[in-house]
């Protein structure tokens, strides 16, 4: 794979971190529960904190390219949580976020395979990323609310 494509998924991953990011602060100003403030807003840190070091691994790999030059990279992974509109259920705001993490892990898995095939280090920050994801995909069905 060229470097350029290479950046181009990077700046993609980068892209849709900083979505989830504005998604999970968007969807806190649409629920009265506590529990569900913090744990949105705890996700929205961590993904941005990910689209972060995923920017200074970008400079640091390859100096010449853009951060976050995203002018090509159409993400609307968490479209449907930028979207909620109105009073709505805990419930409804946990079922569109497990929509768009679906779809974010099936993401980091496509683009996961094309830093496999050169060795790279952001495979692993990746990966690690996504077990997160994963887990937190877990701990949310673990969680009651009403709805």
């Amino acid at each position: 794979m060229r470097d350029p494509e290479i950046a181009r998924n990077i700046n993609k991953l980068i892209k849709v971190n900083e979505d989830a990011s504005e998604g999970f602060l968007l969807a806190v100003e649409k629920t009265k529960s506590e529990k569900l403030i913090r744990y949105l807003n705890s996700q929205a840190e961590e993904r941005q904190n990910f689209a972060d070091q995923l920017s200074v691994k970008l400079r640091a790999y390859y100096p010449n390219e853009k951060v976050n030059d995203t002018e090509n990279i159409s993400v609307n992974l968490y479209q449907n949580l930028q979207e909620l509109k109105g009073n709505l259920t805990d419930k409804i705001i946990l079922d569109k976020y497990n929509q768009a993490e679906t779809q974010s892990i099936e993401e980091y898995e496509k683009i996961s395979v094309l830093f496999t095939d050169v060795g790279h280090k952001i495979n692993e920050l990746m990966n690690h990323q996504k077990v997160k994801i994963e887990q937190s995909l877990s701990d949310v069905k673990n969680m009651e609310f009403k709805g």
